[in-house]
């Protein structure tokens, strides 16, 4: 893969207040003096933690293939066709193939066709050019490569299928090794794709499968694990993952992982992935929900832990009611041709969606992807043509582009606490039991109690009943500055070694069923500086059967842990915020960002438009603690933001966000 790694200075610091002498009658915290040789110090940013480059470049917007908005080739295909026709597609507006996020975008090129025929022995096809439907222009566009200078990923759906699963595996290998000479701007294949979750769907579509003999293979294969048991369930992903491997070349250097409900990011990189991606929805009913900024938290930590590129797919379904109180799932938007639940109203909110595009930028991800986009980024309604036009959720995507290429110099996502986590976690997305079946235990209790403390729990269930949908990122009085890394996974101990001491502070909890791994490293850690805190279910309210449900309702807090948080917050965020907001910090090589958002006010069901409560905007109030006072800029609007006695003020407005840059 064509990565290598952006340097960024360590070497800048900023005024310090707790370096320099207690400040409004604190004591100088022990996380605020320089830390001892090899940890590393607050208020700085590792290079390691610096955004990998791809194809020399920190960030790409990612789109699908097989468009003309997209893809030159395809345009100029289309273009001809409706010369000679004289027949004018209303979807086919090539004005707007000019705009920069779609002829700036690398290009996902997926093929979608079947595997062989399930009476055959075969599991995949042996070509590339097989994989294409022989119908349509996917290969010859592949081919013609218009994009030659931007990155290209390709998925291969048939591999996914569960006939794929078993059965031989004959592969063309010379016929790949020419492929990947001929496009060398070929960054990865998705190997595995929400490989957690279809692991799960292909154990439960084997039932569906009709040949007898495929079937039993099959099934020999899952009776293999237990699923109430976290060691079984990561040998499955073994298994899964060399499988996967195999009907992909077993070609480690275009190895990609991308992961949905669980946290899967560091195993697949530490079985040797070289980049990964998280997908993040709201397709989950009752209490549980996707939660979109502790997957963020898992994924960038993973990438960091083990030095890989990342990507933030941001999904668009939605499981809720409707608005007479019928349940709908997999409702999404699609403004082009509804079907079953694919309406122009349905899906996730377009302000969910447009706050997740900046939420992953400012987190670091080196790509983020809208889904479905050819369906939901266009609208013939109301043009005075009936040309197609840019819908809300095209500008939105259009103008959050834009603004990637405006302000490219994002700096450091700013986490200087690590949360060390269990390998064979299975940490899903709505946090809870491992893997979704195992027995929940103290260690998985004290995870949630972290987790729920950082982003706190809310009433769901009874919010999606009046079409509040969004939750799934979350106000919270403490700051986005966590990482979880996990210290039992294979990778070398001195690599672990390396990453640990790239945080002042970290948090352990969890079950490890041998510390002896990683223990001698956490006395190093604690012995140059590092601030070692270990939660455990003694620190905790006693714990009661499906403690869970509770946590997720926000019924049950955890005051011990709210006071740690507290602590790390005021001793290692630069600024103090208040108000009813989520925020979190990038460092520049000249100062800050600090990003502010107000997820609270959007009612959405699940076959209706958004409506926005404007009373739900927020004050918020920053005051500059460990940073030196500096200019403000409010980088979305442009806008001067007045600084008075090191503090300053803004309103935010409801579903909204504002980045601002604090220095010259």
């Amino acid at each position: 893969m064509n990565i290598k790694a952006t340097i960024i200075s360590t070497t800048l610091c900023i005024a310090c207040a707790a370096c320099t002498g207690p400040q409004d009658g604190l004591k100088a915290s022990d996380g605020c003096k320089p830390a001892a040789a090899g940890v590393q110090k607050p208020f700085e940013t590792p290079g390691r933690h610096g955004p990998k480059l791809v194809m020399g470049r920190e960030y790409w917007s990612y789109l699908h293939a097989g468009s003309i908005y997209t893809d030159p080739y395809i345009a100029g295909v289309v273009l001809e066709s409706e010369k000679k026709t004289k027949k004018k597609n209303p979807w086919n507006n090539f004005a707007l193939t000019n705009l920069p996020v779609f002829r700036d975008c690398a290009l996902v090129r997926p093929f979608n066709r079947p595997p062989p025929d399930a009476n055959g022995t075969s599991a995949s096809w042996r070509t590339v050019k097989e994989n294409a439907y022989r119908s349509n222009l996917e290969y010859e566009s592949l081919e013609a490569d218009s994009k030659k200078d931007k990155p290209m990923v390709l998925v291969f759906g048939s591999k996914r299928n569960v006939l794929a699963m078993v059965g031989d595996v004959d592969l063309d290998h010379a016929d790949w090794a020419a492929f990947k000479k001929a496009h060398p701007n070929l960054v990865g294949t998705r190997t595995m794709c929400e490989w957690g979750n279809d692991m799960l769907m292909n154990k439960i579509r084997t039932t569906n499968v009709l040949n007898q003999v495929r079937r039993d293979e099959l099934m020999s294969v899952w009776k293999r694990f237990d699923m109430a048991n976290r060691y079984d369930r990561i040998k499955m992903c073994r298994w899964y993952t060399d499988r996967k491997l195999k009907l992909h070349y077993d070609d480690m250097d275009t190895f990609m992982a991308f992961r949905a409900m669980y946290h899967l990011d560091h195993v697949a990189a530490a079985w040797g992935a070289k980049a990964l991606t998280v997908e993040t929805t709201n397709s989950t009913s009752g209490d549980s929900e996707y939660r979109w900024d502790i997957m963020g938290m898992f994924t960038r930590g993973a990438a960091r832990q083990f030095g890989l590129p990342w990507c933030w797919y941001v999904a668009v379904y939605l499981n809720g009611p409707a608005k007479d109180g019928s349940w709908k799932n997999d409702s999404v938007c699609n403004l082009r041709r509804p079907y079953r639940n694919a309406i122009p109203e349905g899906g996730t909110s377009a302000s969910a969606q447009r706050r997740c595009f900046y939420y992953a930028y400012l987190n670091g991800a080196n790509a983020v992807e809208p889904e479905s986009w050819a369906t939901n980024f266009f609208t013939t309604n109301d043009t005075p043509d009936g040309i197609a036009q840019l819908s809300v959720r095209g500008k939105n995507f259009s103008d959050f582009h834009d603004f990637t290429a405006a302000h490219p110099d994002r700096g450091v996502t700013y986490a200087p606490v690590a949360i060390l986590t269990p390998f064979a976690q299975g940490y899903k997305a709505c946090g809870g039991m491992a893997w979704g079946t195992c027995p929940y235990t103290d260690g998985d209790y004290a995870i949630d109690a972290v987790m729920f403390s950082i982003a706190p729990g809310w009433e769901r269930a009874k919010a999606l009943r009046a079409g509040i949908q969004e939750g799934n990122l979350h106000n919270s009085r403490f700051a986005m500055m966590y990482d979880v890394l996990v210290p039992d996974s294979p990778q070398p101990k001195e690599e672990f070694k390396k990453a640990l001491f790239a945080y002042p502070a970290a948090i352990l909890v969890g079950d490890y069923p041998d510390p002896s791994m990683f223990e001698d490293v956490l006395a190093e850690y604690e012995k140059a500086g590092g601030r070692l805190i270990r939660i455990t279910a003694a620190d905790l309210p006693p714990r009661k059967p499906r403690a869970f449900l509770d946590i997720y309702s926000g019924k049950l807090r955890f005051p011990s842990v709210e006071r740690t948080l507290e602590g790390l917050q005021r001793d290692l965020f630069p600024f103090a915020v208040e108000g009813d907001c989520q925020f979190g910090a990038n460092r520049t090589k000249d100062g800050w960002w600090l990003w502010v958002f107000n997820n609270k006010g959007v009612r959405k069901y699940a076959d209706t438009f958004e409506t926005i409560d404007a009373t739900c905007a927020r004050d918020i109030s920053v005051k500059f603690v460990h940073a030196a006072v500096a200019p403000v800029t409010e980088l979305v609007s442009g806008r001067k933001v007045d600084v008075k006695d090191g503090r300053f003020s803004y309103r935010i407005p409801a579903s909204d966000f504002a980045v601002f840059k604090i220095g010259r």
